[in-house]
């Protein structure tokens, strides 16, 4: 790998930083992203429940705005450099899908953050969460080692 090479990848990481743990505001972070064109094939960072946890404590404290939530979400949605860890895939993806996208599923309040807090929290710990899918199929993958399935219903949650 060239030094102008190992110099971008390190700038894009950097920047990549900056944007995931809001070192610098959504604003900036973003723009220095742009600036360094489209993002590489390789992984550079990746981005964890808490990430998006965070990011939802400052809507929560009025620090950022929910359309500052959308371009978090949207500016880390789908990128090549920046990827997962197994066990949290599903829900990083769908959480920032989820996020990046406020028009296709719901505005971002207070109730949506506080939920998926919860949500990424559980994730985060190991705990597997059923949830009924709209057309009453539930949504299933695999639980982690140790784990148990539960389902969440309107007299409490259960076991499978």
């Amino acid at each position: 790998m060239g030094l102008a090479v190992q110099s971008e990848a390190l700038a894009r990481t950097v920047a990549l930083h900056d944007l995931i743990e809001l070192r610098k505001s959504v604003f900036e972070a973003v723009a220095r992203l742009s600036v360094l064109g489209v993002n590489q094939d390789e992984e550079l960072v990746r981005i964890t429940p808490l990430a998006v946890t965070r990011v939802l404590d400052g809507y929560l404290a009025g620090e950022l705005s929910s359309g500052e939530v959308e371009q978090w979400a949207e500016a880390l949605f789908m990128r090549d450099d920046v990827g997962f860890y197994e066990e949290h895939e599903y829900i990083m993806t769908l959480s920032l899908f989820r996020f990046s996208t406020p028009e296709l599923t719901s505005p971002i309040t207070r109730d949506v953050a506080c939920a998926w807090k919860k949500r990424l929290r559980l994730e985060h710990s190991g705990v597997t969460v059923v949830v009924p899918a709209r057309n009453g199929d539930e949504a299933r993958r695999t639980a982690p080692a140790g784990h148990a399935w539960i389902r969440a219903s309107t007299s409490g949650s259960q076991a499978l």
